[in-house]
């Protein structure tokens, strides 16, 4: 129906009523402060102008997330299904004039106004199968009938309660308009309720996941490429948010963050010992990706010691290598040339990795971009050499006649 009637609350009787010619009126909002009615599709603050021909009513500005798209505005009544208590209970955005909150299955993520995600919270163990703004808080009860209430601004935790129930709870309705909790706040802990998130083996929320990630490297700090790392090194996650990660690494610029990416790459292949490089490819792409940023040359002394290990070592994959020598020459500032012109001269008449096309244009790019006149007239000899690969002397003197 396009209908929204306005009853009496004491008598029952119908005061009013409006029609809308936007949408069918399916779902509504309705505080003791304020109404709200509209659809899927959005929602409309009730006000003078919500009766007027040629007024718009004020409508509701939120930005869901394409990650959170189950997210709705409320119980649509329209949705038989939805009389009762089911999954749509929780996954609802819950909005206020700072802000806005979505509550998604175990996690709640607050938004400013503009989109920008700046807290999130994530419920231990089970699933927050309802939830509701009191106007003060956002409240959300747990299956196991915990309850939380959280600062709609900062996430911080207002209070904490349980219903004592030993039967899994399926679903609520909340009589807690108004309802603000006087005990003292718990502190914010954002970043470890977004690890939380990026780490949930839950597949239901891998969508979620890479939500958490984009979050995490959007803050300062070696500690998140701690975290970034630790999600490329679970064997558990998903190809796709792996992809993410490594992406975010590249794109974090941190500079606090090369000692990290450095530790990283301690981890050398070692058939004894059982032991391989992990993601030794992403954190070189990360490493080249500071090229150009003020790094301690303390860190980058130790960067490039690190990954000369690797470029020297013969179980290192072609696609690791390019990676590897384009960190070193972003980062080097010239100090990397001595150990890649000993790897173009060890590697020059190679069958294997000497014949790569891919290994060809990344070592002789970074010898013409960053090396200096010994370079290219090492470069010119190589190319002279009868036993160098011809793509490689095809590579150089395309490269030196450009």
């Amino acid at each position: 129906s396009q209908w929204l009637s306005i009853v009496d609350g004491k008598t029952g009787q119908q005061l009013t009523r409006l029609r809308s010619d936007r949408d069918q009126i399916s779902t509504l909002r309705v505080t003791s402060q304020r109404a709200y009615y509209g659809s899927k599709r959005g929602m409309f603050e009730l006000s003078s102008d919500s009766a007027h021909p040629t007024s718009s009513p004020p409508e509701v500005k939120v930005r869901i997330p394409e990650q959170l798209e189950r997210t709705t505005y409320g119980r649509d009544a329209y949705d038989s299904v939805q009389i009762g208590y089911t999954a749509a209970d929780r996954a609802r955005v819950w909005w206020g004039d700072d802000g806005y909150t979505i509550h998604y299955f175990r996690f709640v993520l607050g938004f400013t106004p503009d989109g920008e995600l700046r807290w999130a919270y994530s419920h231990p163990r089970v699933e927050l199968v309802a939830s509701a703004d009191t106007g003060h808080v956002v409240v959300g009860l747990a299956q196991n009938g915990d309850i939380v209430a959280l600062e709609p601004s900062t996430g911080a935790v207002r209070a904490r309660k349980s219903l004592g129930t030993t039967a899994p709870v399926l679903g609520a309705t909340f009589d807690a308009d108004g309802w603000s909790p006087s005990q003292q706040s718990e502190p914010v802990e954002t970043v470890p309720a977004l690890v939380a998130i990026a780490r949930d083996h839950d597949a239901r929320f891998d969508r979620v996941k890479e939500l958490a990630v984009s979050a995490l490297a959007k803050l300062p700090g070696p500690e998140v490429t701690t975290q970034l790392l630790d999600v490329l090194a679970d064997d558990r996650a998903p190809q796709r948010l792996k992809d993410a990660v490594v992406d975010l690494l590249v794109l974090r610029h941190d500079p606090e963050s090369l000692p990290v990416l450095t530790a990283q790459l301690g981890v050398t292949t070692d058939f004894l010992a059982h032991t391989r490089p992990d993601a030794l490819g992403p954190v070189a792409k990360a490493i080249a990706g500071l090229g150009g940023a003020a790094l301690a040359p303390s860190s980058v002394t130790a960067a490039l010691a690190a990954l000369r290990v690797h470029l020297d070592a013969a179980s290192t994959d072609t696609d690791d290598l390019v990676l590897v020598i384009a960190a070193m020459a972003a980062i080097g500032n010239g100090a990397e040339r001595g150990a890649l012109d000993s790897h173009l001269l060890l590697y020059h008449s190679d069958g294997d990795l000497g014949g790569d096309a891919s290994w060809q244009q990344a070592i002789v790019g970074a010898l013409v971009s960053h090396g200096g006149p010994g370079e290219r007239e090492l470069l010119r000899q190589v190319a002279a050499d009868p036993r160098t690969q011809h793509g490689l002397a095809e590579a150089i003197r395309d490269t030196l006649h450009d």
